[in-house]
């Protein structure tokens, strides 16, 4: 079942990506490679098919996709293909959850350029306001005033027909307005702010620089445990350990971050990650317990997850 319901699923989610063009560019090779997974997935279940003694059924509630059923006489399922089908399942199942975790920071980040868009507009008015302000005639020529001189090197006291007007008074600047002229020192940029260091330490898990990833998610929980942001990274950080099968520390780091958050909107996710790390150690009961877990406080919990939960309990034999 869990290899038949994969291939459903995973076309929703790619119909759900393709929308926008630049997070299309972005996540090109991950589609792509979904894309080869799945169909895989439809040859190697072909294969199984024309083992002898199958049935086709078609179940609209797969959305009109093929399930295959075999008859107790068919010939049993080659090992090796079982293997294979096992790993693909587990590797698209992967995909699925980086692909998922990539529509969530987008979507988030967009939210906070739309604030930051909106703060910009209304720091910019608010300058443009007091440079208005500031423009105001006097007599004389101060020091923080701009002037234009007068043709010849002098200024003339008075202006006669068919000579070079005199100094032009272009506008008195503040003190205030004057600094925001001048260049910041090397060395002296601003640190980055909590969403900064989150950006950072997310993209490096992106790219699979995992050691800078985990340093900067700890950094940035270090400095702002109750950000709203805290509850992701302590997802990620699990999710760095369970992709270097460090799968102890996964169980351990999921577990913390679930019972730290467990409203959080991957609250969900850290369950049934700790889950699947008890069950990648052989752990079985703990696994199941997990399970339990994951069923009993989140029945709304996102098809993505209840299927791979569902996966994972038969799997490991849970009731």
């Amino acid at each position: 079942m869990r290899r038949l319901l994969i291939v459903p699923a995973i076309a929703v989610l790619l119909a759900g990506l393709a929308a926008p063009a630049q997070a299309q560019f972005e996540n090109r090779a991950l589609y792509d490679r979904i894309e080869r997974l799945e169909r895989d997935l439809q040859m190697m279940q072909g294969q199984m098919a024309r083992g002898g003694g199958s049935t086709v059924i078609t179940s609209p509630a797969l959305g009109g996709g093929q399930t295959v059923v075999r008859s107790p006489d068919a010939a049993p399922m080659p090992a090796g293909l079982a293997v294979r089908l096992d790993e693909r399942v587990d590797e698209l199942e992967n995909m699925v959850r980086q692909l998922t975790g990539k529509i969530e920071e987008a979507t988030f980040k967009a939210q906070q350029a739309n604030k930051a868009l909106e703060r910009l507009q209304a720091d910019i008015d608010a300058r443009f306001r007091d440079l208005q302000g500031a423009q105001q005639p006097a007599a004389g020529t101060p020091s923080n005033q701009l002037s234009m001189p007068a043709a010849g090197g002098a200024s003339r006291g008075a202006e006669t027909p068919g000579s070079a007007p005199g100094p032009q008074t272009l506008g008195t600047m503040s003190e205030k307005d004057m600094k925001k002229l001048t260049p910041p020192q090397a060395g002296n940029a601003a640190p980055k702010d909590a969403q900064g260091q989150y950006d950072d330490a997310y993209a490096a898990a992106q790219r699979g620089d995992f050691a800078v990833a985990e340093k900067g998610f700890q950094d940035f929980l270090s400095k702002n445990p109750n950000h709203q942001l805290a509850g992701n990274a302590s997802y990620w950080m699990g999710d760095i350990a369970y992709n270097r099968k460090d799968f102890d520390t996964a169980a351990r780091t999921f577990l913390e971050a679930y019972k730290t958050y467990p409203k959080h909107a991957k609250a969900p996710d850290m369950i049934y990650k700790a889950g699947s790390a008890f069950g990648q150690q052989g752990k079985k009961k703990e696994a199941c317990v997990a399970f339990s877990i994951l069923f009993k406080d989140h029945p709304g919990m996102a098809d993505r997850v209840k299927r791979a939960a569902q996966a994972e309990k038969q799997k490991y034999e849970c009731k």
